[in-house]
């Protein structure tokens, strides 16, 4: 079974093959936001050298330490309130270095799930083109595609892809 269907059968699969096609197996690579950590282990069995770090999930609540050649996120960075995204990239930058590659995978969709207080799920509702400005102030040769896509309930979601190098 190829990692596609592997991943497919784990959780969510199409949008985890362009981060599994871009990543390299002799990189440090951290997992930010990693979950419960069904693409960690996948890629930890196919001998990627792989940390996951994840605040809301007990098992990979623990800090990294040192400086990653890749860091990538799937699905992490519309989570967080706007006033403290500069918060959460000061910490990226912890674990990053000059030439340490990026890629994020952003839903620029609601969510269909609500917060106690009925506010979304997804707290940064930008479009594509704000999140790759965004990222071109932090990052240097900043790539972004986005991507539309029917899922789940008929609802049409919009993703981004951003790459760039620290």
């Amino acid at each position: 079974m190829g990692f596609h269907q592997q991943y497919h059968n784990a959780g969510p699969g199409k949008w985890f093959q362009p981060i599994h096609d871009w990543l390299n197996k002799e990189s440090r690579i951290l997992d930010w936001g990693c979950g419960q950590g069904h693409m960690l282990r996948l890629l930890q069995q196919q001998g990627f050298h792989i940390e996951g770090y994840d605040i809301s999930h007990r098992d990979h609540q623990q800090l990294p330490t040192g400086v990653f050649d890749q860091i990538y996120s799937m699905d992490v960075w519309e989570h967080q309130l706007p006033n403290q995204l500069d918060q959460v990239w000061q910490q990226i930058e912890t674990w990053s270095r000059p030439g340490t590659r990026h890629m994020h995978v952003i839903d620029c969709t609601p969510a269909n799930k609500w917060r106690e207080d009925l506010s979304n799920e997804h707290s940064t509702l930008w479009p594509p083109r704000r999140w790759r400005d965004w990222f071109q102030r932090r990052l240097r040769s900043v790539q972004y595609q986005p991507h539309q896509s029917a899922c789940d309930n008929y609802i049409t979601r919009t993703r981004v892809i951003i790459q760039g190098t620290h």
